[in-house]
Order: C-alpha cells, then structure tokens, then sequence
C-alpha cells in the first residue's frame, strides 16, 4: 500500500543528531477487500471486518484514497468520509483492498557538525633539498581556535628526474610536538561551497612559496608516524612513469576523517633512509581536503 510522510520531529533537541520521521501507510497485515464500488458515496462494502478495530475513527486505504471510518466498525458496512489527508475521493473497483492506515516511525542519522567552510589546500611545486627529513605541509588549528578542523583526504604526487637504486621516496604523516611556524602560508580555496569562509585561526604552511622556487621551510617536528608511504622512484631513466595520487591518511578518512582540535596539527614529511635519497631534483606536491566546522 501507498505512504506518506505526515510529519517530522526533533529526537534530540539541541543536539542535532537525530530526528524522527512518522510516515503512514497502508498495514499489509490488517487488510480486507471491497464488495462493490463505493463510486464518490460514503459508505464503503468490505469483505471482512475481523482484523479491524472495532470502534470508529480509524483510517483506511484504499489504492491512493485515503478514508476515515465514522460509523459501522466491526460491520461490513462502513460509513466514511472521502478523500482525507489531501487524497482524492475516486471510484474504486469491487475487489480491490482496502487496508488500516498505520503510522511508521524511522530515526533519520544528521550530522552534528555545523560546517563554516569546505575547500582544499595544494603545495607549490617543492624541490627536493637533498636533506632529511623535509617538511613539505602543515595544517594547523591554533590555540584558542573557535572550530574543529576535518581533513578528509590528503596525498603526494612526486615526479623524479634521476635515476636512483636506492630505496623510493618515503613520506610520513605525523601529528607534530608543536605548532609549525615559518614556512609559506598557502591559500584555502572555498572549492565546494564559496559562501563559507575559512577561520584564520587555521593555516596551511608550505616550503616554497612558488613552483620550482626557493625553500621557505616550515618548522616543526613530527610526532608518532600516523601513516608511512612510498611514492615512486626511476631505477633507470629510460621510459615514462605515470604516478596517481599515494595517501598520506587512511582513505577511510573520506567519512571518518582526521580532527585537529584548538592546538593541533599535522605535518608531512620526506623521511629518507639516506639525506641522499631525497634528491634536490624531485619534485612533490601535496593535496589536502579540509572541513571546518562547530558542533551546535
């Protein structure tokens, strides 16, 4: 049978979290048929009335109609009104069924999140400087910050331009000991939503301010490895290698992402076995997905 949605309520008010949904629609289980054709008249023949209620001013539906019963519960004669509940009152075939209209309550999940903005951050085109390790990005969200910060994605490309038989790249993820300082502070660009506006008290750090340019390093230790990955390398030059986008989170992160409350960050790193693996001929750029948000 045929639903509708009659009316929404706050399951947790102030929360924001939840909210129920009553939706009616016909009961499969207390059902009859019709013995005749009711045309646009008011009282309706049924073939049973066993599984009704018996006392009166319950609903009923029949195809898209729905009815009040007024008179004749637990007959099988009813007196009803037409057309109730924004229906329209039409003809209806002998035989067809004719149920109790039930009211359905669904829970609907919301976020709790209040989001002020939702863009992404991208390095410069950063040149290798033949050291380690070399910090490439920060994200940070300073003390006293009035938002939470969500980073949802975030990944390296790298091209290499010499050949090397020692061990790929290496990049490491890591909450550092303290805020970054120094560094070039990068644009957040508003790419979902341009009617948000980013905080200032959140600040992406790079190490160069152009592509290709000179090293502008950020400052910053990094904490516990949160994630560790290769990215490519060329064992020989000959040929062409294409690489896609390496994670440098979880790519759960997409829908459980990465928090940075008020006074903390993340860094990412170049961490090579060997200062000389970090070739001042590679190039890296790194891209982040970032959401900033209040809890109502």
């Amino acid at each position: 049978m045929g639903s509708r949605l009659v009316g929404v309520a706050d399951q947790a008010p102030g929360a924001g979290v939840a909210e129920t949904a009553t939706q009616e629609r016909g009961d499969e289980n207390i059902r009859t048929t019709l013995t005749a054709d009711p045309g646009t008249g008011t009282t309706l023949a049924v073939a049973s009335a066993a599984l009704f209620p018996a006392t009166n001013g319950y609903k009923v539906r029949v195809e898209n109609e729905v009815m009040t019963v007024d008179a004749g519960a637990g007959t099988l004669s009813w007196t009803v009104t037409r057309g109730v509940d924004g229906t329209s009152n039409v003809a209806h075939a002998s035989g067809v069924a004719a149920a109790q209209v039930a009211a359905l309550q669904q829970i609907i999940v919301k976020s709790e999140r209040v989001a002020s903005f939702k863009g992404t951050v991208s390095t410069f085109r950063t040149i290798g400087n033949a050291a380690t390790p070399q910090n490439l990005l920060s994200i940070e969200n300073a003390a006293g910050s009035g938002v939470l910060v969500a980073v949802r994605r975030m990944t390296i490309q790298m091209d290499a331009t010499v050949a090397s038989i020692a061990v790929a790249s290496q990049f490491k993820t890591s909450r550092p000991t303290g805020l970054p300082t120094g560094g070039t502070v990068l644009g957040k660009a508003p790419l979902f939503d341009t009617a948000l506006t980013s905080s200032a008290s959140v600040v992406a750090r790079g190490a160069t301010a152009s592509d290709g340019g000179v090293a502008s390093a950020i400052t910053a230790i990094g904490g516990v490895t949160g994630w560790h990955q290769f990215a490519m390398r060329m064992h020989t030059l000959v040929g062409q290698v294409l690489m896609d986008d390496e994670p440098l989170i979880p790519t759960l992160c997409d829908d459980e992402p990465v928090i940075l409350r008020a006074g903390e960050a993340l860094l990412v790193q170049i961490v090579q076995a060997a200062a000389a693996n970090n070739a001042a001929t590679n190039h890296h750029v790194v891209n982040a997905m970032i959401e900033e948000f209040i809890l109502p």
